[in-house]
């Protein structure tokens, strides 16, 4: 489309043009921007410049006219080789950006000689070649060494001395950042200011040319060893090389250039094969069904990882997501992904070094399942985050967060989103596009990150892992605010929300997670529903943040007990309870453990198992301070349930009883001894089974087993088993079924 003459492009103008050609039913029309920006061919400069505001507007009305009058619109030439001279643009802010060209001054000496390389120019190789009176070669030529900008030779008979040196030349189609910019530039403004009309108004582009190409890179002697397996200097230092820079050199003939020529562009044509699936500037693209297949789309790999770069300096609330070794080895990798001319053996090490930290990093939290290393990384790392905003939500609620904060939280989140897009395909690639064509070794040398750690079958749905997929699944992380603000008011934030089972190791050590705790469910443990009520019961008060007790659970060993608030938990470990294993001799540190759970979002049961004490013992003063409280308010979140196998907690010998010794006040300290089991609100007795509840146990152990018995069988082997050993309980019916499975299988086998 042209304006047909040499005034101002404007609406009105465009639009006849395109009425136009709609008479005829002409319906598919290229748009060729030639887009001069100053006189070219004899025509003036556009009006409105390319790419104006005034431009946009004009163009914008000119895809609202073909969709009107159903017209597709196809791009052609969009980087303006005709005159917008968009690589000149982006040359001067960005040197690196320029072209090279393969340049050659050449002398004849007899004997001794210098050649000095232009001011302009950097030295590439040098040679000399002997000749005979009439200026043709009559040997091979002789490499000689460049130091600084000259080149000296000293010999006997004639010879032309020739420096092959590059000089900057138009723009460096080899570098991939160049062309990425570029196509950014380009179709990245065609998408912001007329993307709506991708796929419905325009539906293609194509290029079928490019600006005269580089005959030199900054890399391509190194990029030609790697893939010749020779030096190419100095080989080509020899006559008819020099005709890539389109000069003539005197005596050449026209064969060798000609010859020479063809070698050169072989050579090219393998370097170029290395870096098309990098530069990808010969573009063919066709409407695929209805949908606009945008260029910068075949490059967002390296655009995607500096936006996501970029956008990392913006993070605020969320920062340290990415500050442990693990995040700063990655975006160590995405940093030198990046860079214009990056170091190939830097690639190399940093990918390992990433690879080898996120394997660490996933093997160490096994959750959430999510197959690619970097992405599961990122997903456990914002879960688990500590911060002003999670820490707020946690404490207070989410009612407490203002509307400013919750606003950057969202802008972090959507910047976090663009780094976990980069996903293990596109790095691995992304890496190995540089390393490989340099250290063709390396071919092999990685994989992509995906699958580092065994699924684990029995760990995959939790509230936790829930929110991981939610948030692998989704399109907008802004959109995570309110899921996660539900997770971290339940669940609590920091690496210990992830455990439902914890363990105080002591004042020094603290607490520390159970990666692995005992799955163990209620329906396990069968004969004992009533007492599993009375607990559900006071438990479900307890999450409800109604009043509920503490508890202590009495019986003989092995009648379930631990077990059964064990499987507590994991029965309501998604509504927030948590269990905090204290063993006896921590009980002095039972006010501390308590103090550190203050204000925390799950609700936490300490849990002290096989609870007694000798006379000497004095520990259970705190732990009755604790249930009696003191001045300073329990923790609304924290609840104490305990098991015994002997009401009496302490001690007690007959020779205090009812007799006087030392202590004056010795029936007051008898009483205090016998009075802390009272403390405890809630008292479960588990009863030692009987016959009948034994049989019980076992008929539905063998059921949940699947293992097919005669009833009378199984009741008589269980019996049988009883007399052999010594007590009757639910631990011993589980014993007798482990073995009887284990028998049966064992025979099935």
């Amino acid at each position: 489309m042209h304006s047909g003459s040499a005034g101002s492009l404007s609406d009105l103008r465009s639009r006849w043009q395109l009425e136009r050609f709609a008479e005829p039913l002409c319906i598919e029309l290229l748009i060729m921007n030639l887009a001069p920006s100053g006189p070219l061919y004899g025509s003036d400069a556009d009006d409105p410049p390319y790419f104006s505001e005034e431009w946009w507007t004009i163009f914008r009305g000119v895809c609202e006219d073909a969709r009107a009058l159903d017209m597709r619109l196809w791009f052609y030439d969009q980087f303006g080789f005709s005159g917008a001279n968009m690589q000149a643009r982006l040359v001067t802010p960005h040197p690196t950006f320029a072209g090279q060209s393969l340049e050659h001054i050449a002398c004849d000496v007899e004997g001794a000689g210098v050649l000095e390389c232009p001011e302009a120019g950097t030295p590439i190789a040098a040679s000399v070649i002997p000749i005979d009176g009439q200026g043709q070669p009559v040997g091979e030529p002789i490499p000689v060494p460049v130091h600084g900008k000259r080149v000296t030779w000293h010999g006997s008979g004639t010879h032309r001395l020739i420096l092959f040196y590059s000089r900057e030349s138009g723009f460096d189609y080899f570098n991939f950042s160049a062309c990425q910019t570029l196509l950014t530039m380009v179709h990245g403004a065609f998408e912001e200011h007329v993307g709506d009309f991708f796929g419905n108004v325009i539906v293609g582009t194509f290029q079928d040319e490019l600006a005269a190409m580089p005959t030199w890179s900054r890399d391509f002697a190194e990029a030609f060893r790697a893939r010749c397996g020779y030096d190419v200097l100095p080989v080509d230092a020899r006559p008819g090389v020099g005709n890539l820079s389109g000069r003539n050199a005197p005596g050449y003939r026209t064969n060798d250039r000609q010859c020479q020529y063809m070698q050169s562009m072989i050579y090219c044509a393998h370097y170029l094969k290395d870096r098309s699936h990098r530069s990808e500037m010969l573009i063919i693209l066709v409407n695929r069904g209805n949908q606009y297949v945008n260029p910068v789309s075949s490059l967002t790999s390296h655009q995607s990882v500096l936006t996501a770069l970029q956008a990392v300096h913006g993070i605020t609330l969320l920062h340290n997501v990415l500050e442990d070794s693990a995040g700063q080895a990655a975006l160590d990798l995405l940093q030198l992904l990046v860079t214009p001319e990056p170091d190939v053996v830097s690639t190399a090490i940093a990918y390992s070094h990433a690879f080898r930290e996120l394997a660490t990093a996933v093997n160490i939290d096994t959750t959430p399942i999510l197959s690619d290393a970097w992405q599961a990384y990122l997903v456990a790392r914002l879960i688990d985050d500590n911060n002003l905003w999670s820490s707020l939500v946690e404490r207070a609620g989410a009612s407490s967060v203002s509307s400013s904060l919750r606003a950057q939280a969202q802008r972090d989140l959507r910047a976090l989103h663009l780094l976990f897009q980069l996903d293990a395909q596109m790095l691995w690639k992304l890496t190995c596009d540089i390393v490989v064509p340099v250290l063709p070794i390396l071919s092999d040398a990685w994989a992509p990150w995906y699958d580092l750690v065994p699924l684990d079958e029995g760990e995959i749905r939790n509230a936790r892992n829930d929110l991981a997929y939610q948030a692998a699944e989704s399109t907008d992380w802004s959109t995570l605010v309110e899921p996660l603000e539900a997770y971290w008011s339940r669940h609590g934030t920091g690496p210990l929300a992830r455990y439902r089972v914890l363990r105080w190791q002591g004042i020094k050590e603290g607490l520390h997670g159970i990666a692995h705790p005992d799955p163990i469910q209620l329906n396990n443990l069968i004969g004992y529903e009533r007492e599993q009520s009375l607990l559900k019961s006071n438990t479900e008060r307890f999450l409800a943040g109604l009043p509920a007790h503490d508890v202590l659970l009495y019986g003989a060993p092995g009648t379930g007990k631990s077990s059964t608030v064990k499987a507590l938990v994991n029965t309501y470990a998604d509504r927030g309870l948590r269990l905090v294993e204290v063993r006896k001799e921590y009980s002095s540190d039972l006010p501390k453990i308590a103090a550190q759970l203050r204000g925390r979002a799950p609700r936490f049961l300490l849990f002290i198992d096989d609870l007694s004490f000798e006379e000497h013992e004095t520990e259970y003063k705190m732990l009755k301070m604790l249930l009696e409280g003191t001045a300073e308010a329990r923790p609304a979140n924290v609840l104490i349930y305990a098991t015994t196998n002997r009401i009496n907690l302490i001690r007690e010998n007959f020779s205090e009883r009812g007799k006087p010794s030392e202590d004056v006040n010795w029936r007051d300290s008898m009483d205090e001894k016998q009075s802390l089991a009272h403390r405890f609100g809630l008292r479960v007795t588990f009863s030692t089974p009987d016959q009948q509840r034994y049989l019980k146990i076992v008929t539905g152990l063998a059921q949940q087993r699947g293992l097919t018995l005669p009833e009378e069988t199984l009741q008589e082997r269980a019996l049988r088993w009883e007399r052999q050993h010594v007590g009757r309980s639910g631990r011993l019916a589980r014993q007798f079924i482990d073995d009887l499975e284990a028998e049966l299988k064992r025979t099935d086998a």
